[in-house]
């Protein structure tokens, strides 16, 4: 036996050495009977074997274990590890066999388990008794870094712990607390609380840390802990963060490493040549400013590839920029932003254009974008799917859209945004390379409708295009009105690129001549565009119809039953993304906002 052998106490029953020893059919303990076992081994080492096993003498000359199983496991575990030998020496009590099931199921189900404030306590008065933090972890089979967390709960003012101890708190909420150990400010944040939202773990969390960012926020992610702290800025741990990113305490400083850290990428970008370089604000996450630009192609054209970003969300990533010629260089700028993820964001070849859009000259702020630019891509082709079909069953409201792009290019040389390219084309909303556009189409009807239809108009049509002029001469103009109409109506289109001219007004324009309401046509679902949502979105989508008690719920859920809830939430109400709303809904509802 060395030195690490428990001491065992003399007045016992009767010893029984180990390798004699096994378990019983008749202990009650059925599930998770070995979990646990390492930190039970551990401090059975530490502090010895201080209860007994009960146990059933065998004819075999074994004793069967019928009360102490766990304790079984520990030891055989401590002598598999060398640490006790084979034949170690158990304090036993022997127990009838008829008292057996009885034994074992007082055993397992009379105990209470020691209250989480009354263990947090005790580890703490370990600490304070001069036992070092490494060995009350090894005593106890747990990491160190969990006796430090136990250690700081009980930081908490007694005031709390109290209620926690009486079930008026929860574990999160006391957690939360530990980010300051000012007893008075914990306690007037609490009593501060107006509701339950303000008691949430979360809100708690910033009304003690009001001025300060969190260390995984985009500036400082951006920024870097290290860089931050080398410029004298002090972080506040959160020792409860799995992340264990904590809060940067100085939000002056955070604002003015991240400045000049882009400031500096924007000097590169000016030694390598661009005639201007343009710094975003930091408040600002995308590149829009009020201006319009066009976008010079480079030489050599830049590589992306598709990655998913922390919300699974699939994103664009660039792996190299594009190569620009000098002449290319010297005529035109680059922008820098920090997006909404922390990622520095450079955007190269803008040429300012003569037109100015109206609102670069207002003092109102941009709104940021509430959607991603790929979910609005995928909204906007499925809405101009839609849009086309409807387009497509009034030929008198395509004819007059026909009519209008035509006579306004002969008669007027207009360069305004038009929705029927003549020229003609017809970008397709079903494309599937790099990435499908739409992912679900079956989300739209409209989309299959109108793949439907042009499948028809293709077996009508002449497999030879040099034979389509004379097939179209031979019709009747009932026919050629309907390829006129289907046509036109393919050539729509609502989607505006970045730098493109806006087309909003003219598709509001048509959808209320049409009395079209996308959400005639398009239903999310769990397993289509709300899988695809964050959420946030999921929450605000669920306000916006108001279902507060349900948007409640769901912040609070993992990301699979929120998918679940919104969608299942979202059926029938005939939600809209506001850039799929009428334009009535939209002033409503900014109206209402505003109210």
């Amino acid at each position: 036996m060395n030195a690490n052998t428990p001491q065992l106490s003399p007045n016992l029953t009767h010893v029984v050495p180990l390798n004699l020893l096994v378990q019983s059919k008749a202990n009650v303990r059925k599930t998770n009977t070995k979990e646990g076992i390492e930190g039970l081994a551990a401090n059975i080492e530490a502090v010895g074997l201080r209860q007994n096993l009960n146990v059933r003498r065998l004819e075999d000359g074994t004793s069967e274990v019928i009360a102490g199983q766990r304790r079984l496991l520990a030891l055989q575990l401590l002598a598999q590890q060398k640490k006790i030998p084979e034949d170690f020496l158990v304090p036993c009590l022997e127990v009838n066999a008829e008292d057996a099931h009885e034994i074992s199921l007082a055993e397992n189900s009379m105990r209470e388990a020691m209250h989480p404030a009354d263990q947090f306590e005790a580890f703490n008065q370990l600490v304070r008794g001069g036992m070092p933090v490494e060995d009350v972890a090894a005593r106890f089979g747990v990491a160190p870094s969990v006796v430090k967390q136990r250690m700081k709960l009980s930081s908490v003012a007694p005031k709390l712990l109290k209620l926690y101890r009486a079930g008026e708190m929860t574990l999160e909420q006391v957690m939360a607390f530990t980010l300051t150990d000012d007893h008075k400010k914990q306690v007037n944040v609490w009593e501060a609380a107006e509701d339950r939202w303000d008691r949430e773990a979360s809100a708690i969390r910033r009304a003690l840390t009001p001025n300060m960012k969190e260390a995984n926020s985009r500036l400082g992610r951006f920024v870097g802990i290290d860089a931050y702290e080398a410029a004298g800025g002090v972080v506040v741990r959160d020792l409860f963060d799995e992340r264990n990113s904590g809060y940067m305490s100085d939000e002056a400083l955070l604002d003015k490493l991240a400045t000049e850290k882009l400031e500096a990428e924007a000097e590169k970008l000016r030694n390598d040549g661009w005639s201007w370089v343009k710094v975003m604000p930091l408040s600002e996450t995308n590149f829009w400013d009020g201006t319009y630009y066009d976008e010079l192609e480079p030489q050599t054209p830049a590589k992306f590839k598709i990655e998913e970003d922390e919300d699974g969300d699939e994103v664009e990533v660039e792996t190299n920029p594009g190569v620009y010629s000098a002449e290319q260089m010297a005529s035109s700028g680059a922008k820098v932003v920090l997006n909404y993820q922390g990622e520095l964001l450079i955007q190269r070849g803008l040429v300012e254009r003569s037109k100015v859009a109206p609102s670069s000259t207002s003092k109102e702020k941009v709104e940021k974008p509430e959607w991603s630019a790929r979910q609005t891509e995928e909204l906007m082709n499925q809405h101009t799917s839609a849009l086309r079909s409807a387009l497509n069953d009034n030929p008198h409201i395509a004819l007059a859209m026909l009519a209008h792009t035509m006579a306004d290019e002969i008669f007027f040389h207009s360069m305004e945004a038009r929705l029927v390219e003549v020229s003609v084309s017809s970008h397709d909303t079903n494309r599937q390379y790099p990435y499908a556009v739409v992912p679900t189409p079956e989300e739209c009807s409209a989309q299959k409708g109108m793949t439907d239809k042009q499948s028809a108009w293709q077996k009508k049509l002449p497999k030879d295009d040099e034979k389509l002029l004379d097939w179209c001469i031979k019709q009747d103009d009932e026919t050629l009105t309907s390829l006129i109409v289907f046509c036109t109506a393919m050539s729509l289109s609502t989607i505006t690129s970045k730098y493109g001219y806006d087309r909003t007004e003219q598709t509001q324009q048509l959808a209320k001549v049409l009395n079209f309401n996308m959400a005639d046509h398009w239903q999310p679902t769990a397993a289509g565009f709300v899988s695809r949502m964050k959420k946030g979105q999921m929450v605000q989508a669920l306000k916006d119809v108001n279902l507060p008690d349900v948007a409640f719920n769901v912040e609070k859920m993992k990301r699979d039953a929120a998918v679940k809830a919104t969608a299942t939430a979202l059926a029938g109400t005939g939600w809209l993304p506001a850039m799929l709303r009428p334009a009535n809904d939209n002033k409503k509802a900014k109206k209402d906002k505003a109210a």
